[in-house]
């Protein structure tokens, strides 16, 4: 079994490795290809491996983390890494914080509190595979569609725990979502 801090390493090559290969502002020397491969993970972001089109030399061409591996009966960790990657590439790579404070922004740019609790809440009961990445891929998708990135790392380590039977992951994006304030608390503060 893998300490804390290998497993936190390896997630950080893989981000890293996304980072520079998938990013949007990526100069690498072979920048049509990658531009290529970058498209072909985007158009299979939510998909298992086994659904995938074309990606799975691409994919495997990133030495995705074995971390995930290890734990028996636990979603395989190439699944994990499969939903990251492609992910990662739907958004360009764009950064920003954790998914939960990143749904707190969105929904008061927006004015949509209920309606992002709603799609937050469905995520954070999701417990297959499938749905964790149909959802996860619709949230993405949402992010994107405003300008907003995620933080990689976390989204990365976020999908190690997913399973904890303590469901830490799913505790602190619900906590992050709303606790951040409010949109109609602050105007109404400003206008006293």
């Amino acid at each position: 079994m893998k300490t804390a801090s290998g497993a936190a390493e390896e997630l950080k090559s893989f981000v890293g490795r996304l980072t520079s290969y998938y990013s949007k502002n990526a100069d690498t020397p072979d920048f049509g290809k990658r531009r290529a491969e970058r498209a072909i993970l985007r158009r299979n972001a939510g998909k298992t491996l086994a659904d995938s089109r074309g990606a799975d030399l691409i994919f495997f061409g990133l030495s995705p983390p074995k971390l995930w591996d290890e734990r028996e009966g636990d979603w395989d960790g190439h699944e994990r890494a499969f939903l990251l990657a492609t992910l990662f590439c739907l958004a360009g790579g764009a950064k920003g914080a954790s998914l939960g404070k990143e749904m707190r922004l969105y929904a008061k740019e927006r004015d949509r509190e209920s309606a992002v609790s709603r799609r937050l809440m469905v995520l954070l009961d999701c417990v297959e595979p499938e749905r964790l990445a149909f959802h996860l891929r619709q949230l993405v998708k949402m992010l994107v569609s405003e300008g907003r990135g995620l933080d990689w790392f976390r989204l990365a380590e976020d999908l190690r725990l997913w399973n904890h039977p303590d469901r830490i992951v799913q505790r602190r994006w619900a906590d992050e979502f709303m606790r951040l304030p409010k949109l109609s608390t602050e105007e109404n503060q400003n206008e006293e």
